[in-house]
């Protein structure tokens, strides 16, 4: 993330190439999946697909020494354990990290197919604990908001494409270009007196030179 936010800042250390990152970003806002626009978003009521694992699915249960019972999906489980044919065993045991049933694992307890109703009192604590989803008063259900056009979650001016046109070197109007690391130690050459960007305006492109 510190990445990210420092190649932004250096693509926006000039006035130029921060509008040219402004106007992308307004093109590319109603396909990107975080966005918090509403005018890009649809609720996803999950409601009767939740109730429905309440009330039919099951789960496995695992009992530790202590008393404390958790499902076979919260984290302290999950990290660490692995249920196989009704026996506790501990993932990546060891050196060699195999799977082993270790003398914790014996003082076990395995419960499965236990029904989702039985282990939770109510359908909202199985909701929250087992979906982390949040209940929308608006809505009157659970579920959550997405963009059904979305298809990236970041993006970068220049790239894997950052060397794309040519200005010459006194041109005061070009894009900072935010090198993908696919070729961060890849520099195109230029002609003597031109270096690549990968945006300008367009009086200032060299077109002839880059087609010579």
């Amino acid at each position: 993330m510190l990445g990210i936010y420092q190649s932004e800042v250096k693509m926006r250390s000039t006035a130029f190439s921060s509008r040219m990152a402004d106007e992308v970003a307004v093109i590319m806002e109603p396909f990107y999946s975080d966005t918090d626009n509403p005018a890009y978003l649809e609720f996803e009521d999950k409601t009767e697909e939740y109730r429905e694992a309440y009330e039919k699915e099951t789960v496995n249960l695992v009992r530790f020494p202590n008393g404390t019972v958790l499902t076979e999906h919260q984290y302290a489980v999950y990290h660490k354990y692995e249920i196989v044919d009704g026996r506790l065993y501990e993932r990546d045991w060891g050196p060699l990290h195999y799977r082993k049933r270790t003398k914790r694992c014996k003082r076990m307890q395995v419960m499965e197919n236990v029904p989702y109703y039985k282990v939770y009192q109510t359908f909202e604590e199985f909701v929250e604990e087992r979906y982390v989803t949040s209940y929308y008063e608006e809505q009157k259900a659970f579920g959550y908001y997405y963009n059904p056009d979305a298809f990236y979650d970041w993006y970068s001016i220049g790239g894997r494409w950052p060397d794309m046109f040519l200005v010459k070197d006194d041109c005061g109007e070009y894009g900072i270009v935010d090198r993908s690391w696919t070729c961060a130690d890849k520099e195109t050459k230029a002609p003597d007196g031109y270096h690549w960007t990968c945006a300008a305006r367009k009086k200032d492109i060299a077109w002839q030179t880059m087609y010579d």
